[in-house]
């Protein structure tokens, strides 16, 4: 009786381990389906990718000992990663100014401010400079800039004053700044000094006509009663100059913007 049931649990036993081996052998047959499986998906998605970027993509598709496909993932991961970084830098509020095609509006008004200040002092310094040439009295140009407001004064106040000097030179800046935006809005992409200098001559050209050829006289700067026609000339000239200045002080520091 006891050999009997040492004789059965022995079969009982190799039976089990039968099943077990078999078991076994199969689940590793299904590793093996699904790693080949995984390098197959891994090598087509890295081809995917490489025709995206027009490269060619070499994976190694030779596996370790462990079955694994590290050089395709990490390619794959790479790759992937690298598109999705340039795709980030090509959105509209991507920091990439080389890549960017249009300013948004606070920057623009940011850079109008400091090209249209620029513009300004320079030529105010200018016209400030040929009135006391032609009356002796500096302020005499820029007073009259007021006569938007008080038409029959402005003309007449040679000296310093809170009214009028103050008031033209506002007035002034105000319109640099405005033809500054037109600037910076023609600027954009622009990295050439010769391109900028342009720019600036054709916006500066610009305002000259339409002060004195399309807006009424009510609206002109008014410093032309006080000045000859050649200081005029010089007078838009070095507004041109201050548009233009900023950028190219920026890209003599190594700073392009």
């Amino acid at each position: 009786m006891g050999r009997k049931l040492e004789q059965t649990a022995r079969t009982f036993h190799m039976d089990v381990v039968k099943t077990v081996r078999a078991v076994l052998a199969e689940d590793a047959g299904c590793i093996h389906h699904d790693i080949h499986a995984a390098q197959q998906f891994a090598n087509s998605a890295a081809r995917w990718v490489g025709e995206l970027e027009g490269d060619p993509v070499c994976i190694s598709r030779t596996p370790t000992h462990s079955g694994c496909i590290p050089h395709a993932q990490v390619h794959l991961m790479s790759t992937s990663h690298k598109m999705l970084r340039q795709r980030a830098a090509n959105q509209p509020g991507a920091t990439n100014d080389e890549d960017m095609q249009r300013l948004p509006g606070r920057t623009l008004f940011i850079r109008a401010l400091c090209s249209g200040s620029c513009a300004s002092l320079i030529s105010t310094l200018f016209v400030s400079w040929f009135s006391h040439r032609r009356s002796g009295a500096p302020a005499a140009g820029t007073n009259a800039t007021s006569h938007w407001i008080w038409p029959r004064l402005a003309h007449h106040r040679t000296g310093w004053s809170m009214r009028h000097t103050l008031t033209g030179y506002l007035i002034h800046h105000a319109s640099s700044v405005f033809w500054a935006t037109a600037f910076e809005a023609l600027r954009q992409g622009s990295r050439t000094p010769q391109r900028i200098v342009a720019l600036a001559s054709i916006t500066a050209a610009t305002a000259y006509v339409v002060d004195y050829k399309v807006v009424p006289s009510r609206l002109t700067p008014g410093f032309e009663r006080r000045l000859q026609p050649s200081d005029m000339f010089c007078i838009y000239a070095a507004f041109s100059v201050g548009l233009a200045l900023p950028w190219l002080l920026g890209r003599t520091k190594g700073k392009p913007r």
